[in-house]
């Protein structure tokens, strides 16, 4: 028995010395380097990554605004700037919220011409399972929270 608890004690002694590693460090307005693809899908887990969705999308690069996207986890913005989704252009592929929720958002750039979470969709774009809360826009027109679609 007092064997068993030895090796208990210095394991809890082993694990009580690793470094902790933060769950949700805050976002420091950068975005991600790249995103994860799976299954041609970009998934998305924090606010870095969704910044970089959006400037892939805005780019279009290689027809990014027609890509599907899929969010991984709840995503809290802290009150952070946002630039609307495919306010230089029009998103038409697929935003999958898969249940979560992106929250804490503001827009304050009195130059864009439209102002929500996707700055314009066309008809054949699917945005679905996504909850947007707190989102702060100072801004006289053309104004939702979700999405301007044409």
């Amino acid at each position: 028995m007092k064997k068993i608890m030895s090796v208990l004690l210095t394991l809890a002694m082993l694990v009580g010395l690793m470094p902790v590693m933060a769950v949700n460090a805050a976002w420091d307005g950068n975005s991600a380097s790249s995103l994860t693809v799976q299954d041609g899908v970009y998934l998305i887990s924090n606010a870095a990554e969704l910044k970089k969705a959006n400037e892939l999308i805005t780019a279009n690069a290689n027809g990014e605004a027609a890509a599907s996207y899929k969010l991984t986890a709840n995503i809290d913005f802290e009150n952070g700037e946002w630039v609307p989704i495919a306010c230089a252009n029009s998103f038409y592929g697929t935003f999958d919220g898969d249940n979560h929720t992106v929250k804490n958002l503001k827009i304050t750039n009195s130059n864009l011409a439209n102002f929500g979470f996707f700055g314009t969709t066309e008809q054949n774009a699917v945005i679905q399972n996504l909850g947007i809360e707190n989102i702060n826009i100072n801004k006289y027109k053309y104004i939702c929270s979700v999405c301007r679609g044409q």
